[in-house]
């Protein structure tokens, strides 16, 4: 494991909170031996053996079937009932003493698709993580499948069994669908893994037949909804496979998996950020209490427009989380000594420059360029490859470089939208007729609307070179304040919600249509309304034309 590696396991490990097995063959056996599944089994090939009459019950456990006999003397548990004299002792009890039987003896009921569960959930819990164990049931899956669907969602880690009830996969085929097809405008990073006695190369054919894509000989992969799914072979599997997992190890898998798969150094700040949260929320619920209801309603009584009060609400918690999160200093899980870690950046350099000196130092490095003019010059075209080049060092090609610029542009100017439900206000951005409008309308005189509206408008210009504005299709676009790039539109608000609300991404004025595209996050959308602003409100006025030209309004390009 590499250095950085190991950094990414250690908060990895810090992150994974829960985990989910779904397998029609878990078991839970107790200190002693008793199975989960009590069950009355025809044993007469071994009547003369197992003494019949004296049989209360039989009981099935991990690869050994329990015989419980009443009113025997002897105290043992025989690894081998042909040989009476090869035994185990036992911490049961002496008037019920266990005769173990191989599972070759007593036929199909011990199989090597078992689960131990207890095994399972004990080195689950010794990593910090809450682990459920479902054993499904042939006669109850359908009708509990949305259940089990609905907390897989909620877990970190998914382990599935393969095979349920002798269907090939099918059952298993359809949660994965489920799993990875939920959402087209954000994908959704999972972590699962098939743990199974099936022969892996036959999973692997099945999973490929759904768009998961293998990539090696040791997980595959969804490449397009980044959503991973490992295998591994249960201990008890007869396969023939590299790739098997003991009960009491399969934690340790199913972490270096999750870290394999998701570590990187912004991800790492992500999930660290997360954990943050999450140790945290009790503590937020404590500083948020109930004790602070009758404060709320005091305020929301008090204001002009009481539902403002739904808003402040929200900042306030947001201000909480954020900072947790600034206050446990998240960000040095991306600083210099972390990266100088990472392999993205080994062996990096231009013109004999290591890429960490640029990543310590930033631009202003020290060239080998002799005269000051030279060096100028080669630090501007350093800024410019960094443009071109810079990102591109990471990909094999330039298009998947420009792709990594453009999504890390958008994230930090455009709004995320989790659950999308925007409504018109300033820095939405719109489309009418293929050309792109930023709505310029104050957040104040978007809501409390009772009649029609006009709303003030910014038409963008599409330019790939001088651009403010990257949207999420990488097209770019600039500002104009001028008056030719001004546009009003009057909205009918929602009678109810008293704004103007998009229906499925769209407003429909008459027979005119507005697409919603994206929304400017708030402070980038209220720097460019100071801006327009201040070009609007110029002063025009007689000067001498001696001052004018020599104003460093003038030179910097303000006049």
């Amino acid at each position: 494991m590499n250095e950085f590696l190991g950094i990414s396991r250690g908060v990895v490990e810090d992150f994974l909170q829960t985990a989910v097995f779904l397998d029609d063959r878990a078991k839970y056996a107790d200190n002693t031996n008793y199975s989960v599944v009590e069950k009355e089994m025809n044993i007469s090939s071994n009547e003369s053996l197992l003494n019949v009459d004296n049989i209360i019950k039989i009981y099935k456990t991990h690869g050994v079937i329990y015989v419980l006999k009443q009113a025997i003397d002897e105290f043992k548990i025989f690894k081998n009932p042909e040989k009476q004299d090869d035994y185990v002792e036992t911490n049961l009890d002496e008037e019920n003493p266990f005769y173990a039987i191989p599972p070759k003896d007593i036929g199909s009921d011990v199989s090597e698709h078992d689960l131990d569960a207890k095994t399972i959930v004990n080195t689950f819990m010794e990593k910090g993580i809450v682990c459920s164990v479902i054993q499904c049931e042939q006669a109850t899956f359908e009708d509990k499948r949305e259940s089990y669907i609905r907390l897989m969602k909620k877990a970190d880690i998914i382990v599935l069994d393969w095979d349920l009830f002798a269907d090939g996969g099918e059952r298993i085929i359809g949660i994965i669908k489920d799993l990875i097809n939920t959402d087209e405008r954000l994908h959704e990073l999972r972590s699962i893994v098939i743990y199974t006695a099936n022969d892996l190369e036959t999973v692997k054919s099945k999973l490929i037949k759904i768009d998961v894509k293998f990539e090696d000989n040791k997980y595959v992969s969804n490449n397009k909804l980044f959503t991973t799914v490992s295998l591994f072979n249960k201990e008890s599997s007869s396969a023939i496979e590299a790739r098997t997992a003991k009960f009491n190890e399969l934690v340790e898998e199913c972490i270096g998996e999750f870290t394999e798969t998701f570590h990187g150094i912004v991800p790492n700040v992500a999930m660290a950020s997360i954990s943050e949260v999450r140790k945290n929320t009790h503590k937020l619920l404590g500083v948020l209490n109930k004790n602070l209801d009758p404060a709320y309603l005091s305020h929301r009584t008090l204001l002009e427009a009481p539902e403002d009060a739904e808003r402040h609400i929200e900042e306030i918690i947001i201000g909480e989380i954020e900072s947790m999160i600034h206050g446990s200093e998240i960000g040095k899980h991306a600083e210099i000594d972390k990266i100088k870690k990472a392999p993205i950046i080994q062996d990096k350099k231009y013109q004999n420059i290591d890429f960490v000196d640029c990543l310590k130092d930033g631009t202003e490095i020290k060239l080998d360029t002799g005269s000051k003019k030279v060096k100028k010059e080669k630090c501007q075209k350093f800024i410019k490859d960094i443009q071109t080049c810079y990102t591109k060092e990471w990909y094999l090609e330039e298009a998947d470089a420009k792709i990594s610029e453009q999504n890390f542009a958008v994230l930090s100017s455009l709004v995320t939208e989790y659950i999308s439900n925007p409504y018109l206000m300033l820095g939405v951005i719109v489309e009418k007729a293929s050309n792109k409008y930023l709505c310029m309308q104050p957040r104040c005189d978007s809501i409390r609307l009772g009649n029609e509206t006009n709303f003030i408008f910014l038409q963008l210009v599409r330019d790939n070179k001088n651009f403010d504005i990257v949207l999420r299709d990488g097209s770019k676009y600039k500002l104009k304040y001028s008056l030719k790039n001004r546009q009003n539109f009057a909205f009918n608000p929602d009678s109810v919600a008293k704004k103007v609300l998009f229906t499925d991404s769209k407003i429909l004025q008459g027979e005119t249509e507005f697409r919603y595209i994206a929304t400017l996050k708030r402070l980038h959308a209220q720097r460019i309304a100071n801006e327009f602003s201040a070009y609007i409100s110029r002063i025009g006025l007689n000067e001498s034309e001696y001052i004018r030209r020599n104003s460093p309004r003038t030179l910097a390009g303000k006049i």
